[in-house]
Parts: C-alpha cells; structure tokens; sequence
C-alpha cells in the first residue's frame, strides 16, 4: 500500500499519517518504506527518461498512457475498496438505534434547518 500511495498526490502524507498513528514499530515500518520510497524513485526516473522525449514528439501518446494508467489505478482500487467492504462488513458490530432528539433540544434535528 505504501508504494502505491506515494504515486498519488497526497497519498504519501495520507500513509504516513495512518502508519504514524498506528502501534507499530519503527522498525517494522522501515523496510516497507524504504523500498517504497526506492521503486518510487526508480519508476519516475524511468518515466522521467524514457516518458519525456515521447511525450514532447507525440502529446497525444502522452494522453493515452495517462489515461490507461488512471483506468488501472481506478480498477485496482475499485477491486481492493470491495474486497476490504467484504471483510469489514463481515467484521462490523452492529449500529446502535439512534435516540431520537427532543423537541426543546436546542440541536435542530437534520431536515429543519432554513437557509
């Protein structure tokens, strides 16, 4: 998950933040990392050197590759977002009933408020 994080914008932080709140160790943490930040550094230096001249000589060949790279990266997530749905829904405890909220509650209930 890490190395896939740190090609989207935001990602990195995003992992970083989770596996900082997380209760592992740092030594645990290292290695994931380390290889992360490697293949990332080698993909785009790879991307970098062959991408740029093939990308400034045919623009459209750049729109192409961005766009069946995105189609991947939405596939594989969409894949990954329902196999955790599938375990998570399995695991979940079950949601209390929500007391409803008093008429002299100065909380307005969802749906009264004006704009």
């Amino acid at each position: 998950m890490t190395v896939l994080a740190r090609c989207i914008p935001g990602g990195r932080n995003a992992v970083t933040f989770g596996l900082g709140r997380s209760a592992l160790t740092i030594a645990r943490l290292l290695t994931p990392l380390a290889v992360a930040g490697t293949l990332w550094a080698l993909i785009f230096s790879l991307v970098g050197r062959v991408g740029a001249p093939l990308v400034f000589e045919h623009p459209a060949f750049g729109g192409a590759v961005a766009a069946g790279v995105l189609a991947v990266a939405v596939a594989t997530a969409a894949l990954w977002n329902r196999r955790t749905a599938k375990r998570n829904r399995a695991n979940a405890a079950p949601v209390p009933n929500a007391a409803p909220v008093p008429a002299d509650s100065p909380i307005a209930p969802i749906g009264s408020c004006r704009v």
